[in-house]
């Protein structure tokens, strides 16, 4: 596994505190937290009806690096369902095309100083569209400025997140990240915004488009794209500032174990249900979970991640009534990745063929 270069001493003693509770499982945290302890977020954007929906996953980005990344595996399952959560079905209200929604996780801890390692972003990546080809969004990210990754980061607090942990009165009807009085740390909640909310994922607060910060679009600080269709997965990326200045480039790792890589993806069900979905394929095709729920998941996994991003699918009937949302495969973006990929088929093969053959 890749090691995490740019963090200093005092956030590496945090993680290895951390380390301690992973048993106990993910701690529900505040709304949005933004700190040394950042919480991912989900989003849902449509940018034809104009309206994002955020989702606190009540996680933070530390604990998750170290679970994430095991080489025993790893499994996250987080059902998205509108008859349980007002502002998705509000979203689901607007966007009533699945074909135009798009979807990432992310999380930033802006600071609190200029120092190396000190800001930091987790995130998704748009894939690559042709097979083969380098991602270009991959290349944009890995040569991004730390100048850009600590400007866009200290944006967050002050209007995209920020919008979301103290909405205005006329946008708290469709926000549950705070209460009514304000920032609430007990709260992990959701909301629904359209591109007239400060809270609208894709409105120039730390995302717009591409090359254009005065356009709305998916690209963290205009820099790269975050944002894939649904039914297609992404890797998870770890970026911070390398270099206290503007020099240089950012210093980016990827979620991964000794055999592969680690993956998000969205399915989607049925009217008003998503299967948001983490997976680390296991670099040990003989490790154990720690529950039988586990071990199915280590077996058959929802798509495999390779060199490239498939839509989802359900082998053996796991996840039979999940449908992919696009057929289409993509290039992911290093070319160092062929020899996991190649790693990770026989190892798949592998857990496929025992599997196959305990059925007959």
């Amino acid at each position: 596994m890749q090691t995490m270069k740019c963090l200093d001493a005092k956030k590496l003693l945090t993680l290895a505190c951390l380390a301690s509770s992973v048993l106990a499982g993910p701690q529900a945290l505040a709304s949005v937290a933004l700190t040394d302890n950042p919480e991912l977020l989900f989003v849902m954007w449509d940018p034809v009806a104009k309206v994002s929906y955020t989702k606190d996953l009540g996680t933070q980005a530390n604990t998750f690096w170290i679970t994430g990344q095991q080489d025993a595996g790893s499994q996250t399952l987080i059902d998205l369902k509108s008859a349980a959560d007002a502002n998705l079905a509000e979203f689901l209200k607007a966007s009533t095309v699945v074909a135009n929604q798009r979807w990432a996780l992310f999380a930033v801890d802006s600071g609190p100083s200029l120092n190396a390692g000190d800001t930091r972003l987790f995130t998704t990546l748009k894939q690559g569209t042709a097979e083969g080809v380098t991602n270009p969004n991959w290349e944009d990210m890995t040569k991004m400025s730390p100048g850009d990754l600590l400007f866009a980061a200290r944006e967050m607090p002050n209007r995209l997140l920020g919008s979301l942990n103290f909405p205005k009165p006329q946008d708290r009807a469709f926000n549950t990240h705070t209460a009514s009085s304000g920032f609430d740390a007990a709260i992990n909640g959701s909301s629904f915004d359209g591109s007239s909310s400060g809270g609208y994922f894709a409105g120039r607060s730390g995302f717009s488009a591409r090359g254009n910060l005065s356009s709305d679009g998916d690209a963290f600080a205009g820099v790269f794209s975050v944002s894939n269709e649904v039914g297609k997965s992404s890797w998870f990326y770890f970026l911070t500032n390398s270099q206290s200045g503007a020099a240089g480039n950012v210093a980016v790792d990827e979620f991964d174990n000794l055999g592969g890589n680690g993956y998000w993806g969205l399915a989607f069900k049925s009217a008003g249900s998503y299967l948001l979905s983490y997976t680390m394929p296991a670099y040990d095709p003989t490790a154990k979970a720690s529950s039988a729920e586990g071990r199915a998941r280590l077996s058959v996994t929802d798509y495999a991640a390779g060199f490239s991003s498939r839509a989802i699918t359900a082998p053996s009937g796991e996840f039979a009534d999940y449908l992919a949302g696009a057929t289409a495969v993509t290039a992911v973006p290093e070319p160092a990745a062929w020899g996991n990929l190649m790693l990770g088929l026989v190892l798949l093969g592998g857990l496929m063929g025992r599997r196959s053959s305990s059925k007959h």
